[in-house]
């Protein structure tokens, strides 16, 4: 797993400084390279100046209507994986998420265990994912013709 040589970077979206803040420093403490911010703006700021491995975003934030900021993730950098939190579950929400294409969902506060698992998981098949992108972006390119006369 490539994620054993270099610490895989992790985005942490979430307008409750107290979360953020401890979220990130467990994640820190768990090996990993977490950065947060606290609205979706700085969000997409963070993510056009640095590559992330997965985002955990607050579904209730401001500026994140109608899960905003998952969509722009979602159009904008399509294999990465987002992780949508709340303290405030609702099904609706919940099941809206998934279909515009979070990778998974947790109800805050989280077992340390649960998430890091969550990790893992996602960070894997994320790899894989790109893995196969690079494959199917090779074999096309093989039966092309070459300019080199």
């Amino acid at each position: 797993m490539p994620y054993l040589k270099q610490a895989a970077r992790l985005l942490v979206v979430d307008d409750d400084a107290i979360f953020n803040q401890l979220f990130v420093y467990a994640l820190n403490h768990l090996g990993y390279e977490a950065e947060g911010v606290h609205n979706s703006d700085a969000a997409v700021e963070a993510l056009a100046r640095r590559h992330f491995d997965l985002v955990f975003a607050d579904v209730h934030m401001p500026g994140n209507r109608q899960l905003q900021l998952l969509r722009t993730v979602v159009d904008h950098h399509p294999l990465l994986p987002v992780v949508l939190m709340t303290g405030y579950p609702e099904m609706n929400t919940v099941i809206e998420a998934l279909r515009a294409g979070a990778a998974d969902f947790f109800v805050k506060p989280s077992d340390t265990e649960d998430v890091e698992s969550k990790i893992r998981r996602l960070l894997t098949a994320a790899d894989r994912r790109r893995r196969a992108r690079r494959a199917l972006d090779e074999l096309s390119t093989m039966g092309e013709p070459t300019t080199d006369a």
